[in-house]
């Protein structure tokens, strides 16, 4: 996944998931998140990709998958320091 951040700190640490929806619910199939911790310039764009954890599920017919990205995760400590992100998907 190629993310595009602009923060206001020198760092950002994000989360990506891939989830699985399958009759409009979400599930997190695998329990997999990615940290990314993405070294930033305040203010300015900074590209990175990211590969999200391999695994092996069955996708029934009419389901789709999704990729979140967050700044928090509840497996993971994150910086304590306040900062503001913009994240954008950019390709998949």
């Amino acid at each position: 996944v190629r993310l595009t951040v602009t923060s206001t700190g020198r760092s950002s640490t994000l989360f990506l998931s891939l989830w699985q929806v399958v009759n409009g619910v979400p599930e997190l199939a695998r329990r997999l998140v990615a940290p990314v911790t993405v070294t930033t310039t305040p203010g300015e764009e900074t590209i990175v990709e990211v590969a999200l954890p391999g695994g092996t599920w069955e996708v029934p017919a009419g389901s789709r998958l999704r990729v979140l990205v967050t700044s928090t995760d509840q497996t993971y400590a994150a910086p304590r320091t306040a900062r503001a992100d913009l994240v954008q998907v950019s390709d998949l």
